[in-house]
């Protein structure tokens, strides 16, 4: 099959992929990804710690911690526990493709609308989530994946 793809055209040498990748990362100053077998096919393990720390705006890599969970914890860290339940109704509806509003999920948690409206304000304010379109419509989109 390699020698198809090569005869076509979409690999320009054999076993030269892994040569551009590593140089690839080096010229941007970063880790090189770890490449290994397994189950007879090829992993590749790529840090992101440079990559968040630019996503959180200028946040620092701390070494013993992947700046993924430093981002996270801030942020976890920040919202009250039904703040978190929200985060995750609507985390829960933008998999299943459904459409919460804050009078849905007040009246799923038992609510007002407004005491939910404070709490989503809370959550965009975060950059967590962000509702795209129109108010009576759109969607809810998350910006960052929250671990709860």
């Amino acid at each position: 099959m390699a020698n198809v793809f090569y005869l076509a055209g979409f690999i320009e040498a054999w076993g030269r992929g892994y040569e551009k990748i590593r140089e690839a990362f080096e010229k941007e100053k970063l880790e090189v990804p770890v490449f290994e077998e397994v189950r007879g096919g090829m992993m590749a393990t790529i840090k992101r710690e440079k990559f968040m720390a630019i996503q959180a705006k200028g946040g620092v890599v701390d070494n013993d911690k992947d700046v993924v969970d430093v981002v996270i914890d801030d942020v976890v860290d920040k919202l009250s526990e039904r703040q978190l339940v929200i985060y995750k109704m609507i985390r829960k509806s933008v998999v299943d493709g459904v459409v919460e509003t804050a009078t849905s999920i007040a009246n799923k948690i038992n609510l007002s609308s407004r005491t939910i409206q404070r709490d989503l304000t809370r959550l965009k304010d975060l950059n967590v989530i962000k509702h795209e379109g129109p108010d009576n419509g759109g969607e809810w989109v998350i910006l960052k994946e929250l671990n709860v």
